[in-house]
């Protein structure tokens, strides 16, 4: 008889990305992002945050602490 799937391996648990470092991959990609899409647009571009007051793209690169 053919087995259709190998036994599991170790404590049988499913292996799974750690939820913290799938956070901080995800993280890392959105700044990514918006350093390649949004930080290239010319410094007077409006940007409308889905939070908080318009801003422009100067305005971000200066002030956002996260960038």
């Amino acid at each position: 008889m053919r087995k259709l799937c190998s036994p599991a391996r170790g404590n049988g648990k499913r292996n799974r990305l750690n939820p913290i470092r799938r956070g901080n991959r995800l993280w890392d990609l959105a700044k990514q992002k918006v350093r390649e899409q949004i930080f290239t647009l010319p410094a007077e571009t409006l940007i409308c945050p889905s939070h908080g007051p318009l801003t422009t793209v100067a305005e971000e690169k200066a002030n956002n602490p996260f960038f």
